[in-house]
């Protein structure tokens, strides 16, 4: 039994044997490698031409193939100009196996470069065909031609603006607008606004033109050049004309600066502005307007008016309290028709003279001994504008020592002055002036004023009372405090009386440890 046994396992342990051979010996097909780029190769957008900083007008594309010449999706490519731009720099391929960019042209005419790379998986190798170099070809813009836009045949008073610009259009070659050409303006009489313009980003250049004085036809001259700034543009010259009418003042009003109130002798706030018109409602330049006075005085007594129409004058009154009176003439150009509105009678009212400001005018920062009047007197002015202030009262205060007088009136010159007795302090002391207006309230203009004064160290005086209330002065020498005047006490600091020697023989009886004195 046990061999049989041993016979049936064996047979078993072969059996299973052989079916294990059989199963790993079944055939297997090799795995496939997956796809991978190998070559890249120009789709489109080679040898264009375009202006100079221009976008061309296809995009730069490329293919990309796998070893087998299937389109490959995916693959990173790169961009890259020497001047002038590419929108995207990088791109993937689609699912054609195509990626593209835009190329702006740079500023250099002839011949541009870009240059397309692309990388295998590893990102070192080169796909075969990369580099691809693509080549466009810039060509310069060219201004050809100019043309009048708008301002012909316009109609104005003679000296006035047109009501539109000259305007005119700068093409090139290719019949577009050209940016940045010099076009040329010039009038035989009146003005432009300016003699030469660069034409805008449409091609545009335009002037204001200002007629001369000359009734009837006047023209402007428009000119442009080529690059080579001789050969004229196709159009120029252009002469553009216009007509100058007669143009004649016919009123005067009132702009500003009527019924005004100001103090007698002093120029008004706000300035005096009259406006002529012409017939038409216009501002009329160059009228003559004429003013005339009660009292007091104006800047000058003809005016011009600029050329808005304005005449504009200052007013100063005279020393009249009260109405003053100013009139204004004008006149049509035979000299005595006058204006619509002509006269013009202002009226202001003068008021009397009150103070503005004050000022020191002497006596400022001197240097002094403490407890000591200082060597000159603080002097003070108070003024109206241009004008001397008399009887405004002025106020004098310390924080130590003291002034005199504490307030004063000014006299018929606006002064006021103050003796300053310094303080004990080393150092800087200060004075300070107030004055007001008349509601008492309000300050002068500069009040509070301060005034500085310094005690210098060393110069220090004082005083010193002994029991009998008798006052001493002392001085400082080196860092001692010494009295400055003979002792003449009678009591000692309790109060008793020191003994009182009237002659040589008490005197000479006293021993070193009495107390007593004499005169």
């Amino acid at each position: 039994m046990k061999r049989k046994n041993g016979l049936f396992a064996f047979g078993v342990l072969l059996l299973i044997g052989i079916s294990i051979s059989i199963s790993s010996c079944e055939k297997k097909d090799p795995p496939v490698p997956d796809p991978e780029a190998s070559s890249i190769q120009s789709a489109s957008g080679n040898s264009q031409s375009a202006e100079v900083g221009q976008v061309l007008t296809n995009p730069i594309e490329v293919v990309v193939k796998d070893k087998d010449g299937k389109v490959f999706s995916g693959t990173t490519v790169s961009f890259a100009v020497t001047e002038g731009s590419v929108s995207p720099a990088t791109a993937k391929t689609d699912a054609s196996g195509k990626a593209k960019t835009s190329w702006t042209l740079g500023s250099t005419e002839g011949t541009q470069t870009l240059i397309v790379t692309a990388f295998k998986a590893d990102g070192t190798t080169k796909l075969t065909g990369s580099p691809i170099t693509f080549t466009a070809t810039a060509t310069q813009k060219k201004a050809t031609s100019i043309e009048l836009v708008d301002g012909e045949d316009q109609t104005a008073d003679a000296g006035t603006v047109l009501a539109n610009s000259i305007k005119i259009l700068v093409k090139d070659q290719n019949g577009d607008a050209f940016a940045g050409a010099a076009v040329n303006f010039a009038v035989t009489e009146g003005s432009v606004s300016s003699a030469s313009e660069i034409t805008d980003a449409n091609g545009n250049a335009s002037v204001s033109w200002t007629l001369g004085s000359t009734v009837g036809t006047q023209a402007l001259t428009v000119t442009a050049f080529k690059a080579d700034g001789t050969t004229a543009l196709t159009g120029s010259p252009i002469t553009v004309n216009a007509t100058a009418l007669v143009k004649e003042a016919a009123s005067i009003e009132l702009i500003s600066g009527g019924d005004q109130s100001g103090m007698v002798q002093t120029t008004l706030a706000e300035d005096i502005i009259f406006i002529v018109k012409d017939a038409n409602g216009d501002p009329f330049p160059g009228a003559q307007v004429n003013l005339s006075l009660t009292e007091g005085s104006v800047l000058q007594n003809a005016i011009g008016t600029n050329a808005e129409g304005h005449a504009t004058t200052k007013w100063t009154l005279g020393p009249t309290e009260g109405t003053q009176t100013l009139s204004v003439t004008a006149f049509k150009a035979d000299g005595t028709s006058p204006l619509t509105g002509s006269p013009i009678v202002i009226n202001a009212t003068g008021t009397g003279l009150v103070a503005q400001r004050i000022s020191i005018q002497g006596g400022g920062d001197q240097t002094g001994k403490a407890n000591s009047p200082l060597l000159y007197p603080i002097l003070i002015r108070c003024t109206g504008y241009s004008n001397r202030i008399e009887g405004q009262t002025v106020y004098f205060d310390v924080t130590e020592g003291s002034v005199s007088p504490v307030s004063g009136l000014t006299d018929a010159d606006g002064f006021v002055s103050a003796t300053w007795t310094l303080g004990p302090t080393v150092g800087t002391q200060t004075l300070t002036v107030t004055s007001f207006e008349p509601d008492g309230t309000t300050h002068l203009d500069y009040s509070p004023l301060l005034v500085n004064a310094t005690v210098e160290a060393g110069n220090e005086t004082g005083t010193v009372t002994d029991i009998d209330g008798n006052v001493y002065q002392t001085v400082k020498i080196g860092e001692q405090i010494w009295m400055a005047e003979n002792l003449k006490v009678t009591h000692f600091p309790d109060g008793t009386a020191i003994t009182k020697v009237t002659g040589d023989t008490d005197w000479a009886a006293l021993s070193t440890t009495d107390n007593a004195y004499c005169w």
